[in-house]
Parts: C-alpha cells; structure tokens; sequence
C-alpha cells in the first residue's frame, strides 16, 4: 500500500498551511475584492429578514431559524407559532446549510420551548445592544439549550443579528461559522503570523484595502469563496 488516506490528507494539509507569504497575500486580496462585490447585508436571506425586522428579537430568532426568504416573509406577515407549523418549502433550500436542515424545518422550529425561545431573543438583544462581548457567554450558555442551535449556527445567529441593527462584530478573534467552516481556513494566514482581524485588516491595508472588515464578513467569505 503506497500510502493511507490519513498520510495523505496530513500531507495536503501541511502543503495547504505552508504557502508562501506571496500568495498568502493574493487570497488576501481575494476575500477583499469578494467582500467589496458581494456585500453580506445585500444577501437575500440577509435582506429579507432586515427588510421584515421589526425590533421583536423572538419573532427575529424564529425568523432567522426559517432562513428562507419565502418563508421569512410569510412568518412576519403573521408571526405565530400557528404559522410556522403551517409553512412548507416548496423546492430545496438555498441559505440553509444541508446539516442544518433537519433540525430548522418549520415544523422542528414550531417545536422550540417557548420559554426558551424568549430567554434566547433577551439574551441576544443583551449582546447586540453591548459594544463589547461581556454578555457573550450567557447567549451562547442559552443558544446552546435550543434544539438545532450548535456553535456554528449560534455564530451565524449572532452575526446576523448584528447586522439587523448595522453593526459590525466585535470579536477581534478568527470566528468559524457557516457551511464549509473549519478552523483550517485560517490557518495559511497563521502561519505567517496573521492570527486574528487586526493582523489581517494590516496585511490588507499595506495591499491597498482601506476598508477594514469584520470577523463576520471574514468567516462570510471564506464560506463562500471556497477552499483557498
């Protein structure tokens, strides 16, 4: 046997983390060029929920569990838990990711403890409304009790609050979020001592992007763009 799968993938992954400083900076400039053209409050499923956001961060955590545009819009035309039982997609979906589907189908979000659901819309109203991340821990302690809520989607619902209110994220620290996420994305640029959004936000200064971005759009990108 010339060699397994797992040598072979360790390999990949150390050719992976150990680009030069040169092309580091063209995937760089990639993601900035991507941002700049592909502006996430722009995204339909994005756009839809802050065209219907109405202040009512319960209504808005169930909002953001349908996902869909379609059905975003049919919840916040009469938003009840009657409604969400009554919602179906019709084809596939397009914003949330394949994993999740199981656990967000409106008749899986109708399901969500009440209880729960409001405990949550506080404690992320608490965060989005901090300039800082000093409530942080309390919304993902609570996040985590919601059925189908795991790491990944609790950032994903923490970001997109955010932009509800215009806000960009506070976290200085490389976040992963979204379909496709993994901590090795970030890797190439740790290993040439970029290790979190100020570092990045410099190496895409010194290539001529005067526009900083946040920890939610870097996570955004790197979701959409792919492997790097």
């Amino acid at each position: 046997m010339l060699g397994s799968k797992p040598a072979k993938a360790k390999k990949a992954r150390k050719a992976h983390v150990g680009q030069s400083l040169t092309y580091v900076k063209s995937r760089v400039a990639k993601i900035m060029t991507y941002i700049a053209s592909n502006p996430i409050s722009e995204r339909k499923d994005v756009a839809t929920l802050k065209a219907c956001f109405n202040g009512n961060w319960e209504q808005f955590v169930t909002a953001w569990a349908l996902r869909e545009p379609v059905l975003v819009r049919k919840y916040y035309a009469k938003p009840c838990n009657r409604t969400v039982r009554r919602l179906k997609l019709k084809g596939r979906y397009h914003y949330l990711p394949t994993r999740c589907v199981k656990y967000m189908k409106p008749s899986q979000i109708a399901k969500w403890c009440p209880t729960l659901v409001k405990e949550l819309a506080s404690a992320l109203k608490q965060v989005v409304g901090s300039p800082t991340l000093v409530n942080y821990n309390q919304f993902k302690r609570v996040a985590s009790k919601v059925y189908g809520i795991g790491q990944y989607s609790l950032e994903h619902l923490f970001r997109t609050a955010l932009l509800m209110v215009n806000k960009g994220h506070p976290c200085l620290a490389f976040v992963v979020m979204g379909t496709g996420a993994s901590n090795r994305k970030y890797d190439i640029f740790k290993h040439h001592s970029i290790n979190d959004l100020a570092a990045f936000n410099a190496c895409a200064h010194a290539l001529g992007y005067t526009q900083p971005i946040d920890a939610g759009e870097l996570a955004y990108a790197l979701c959409m763009i792919g492997d790097l």
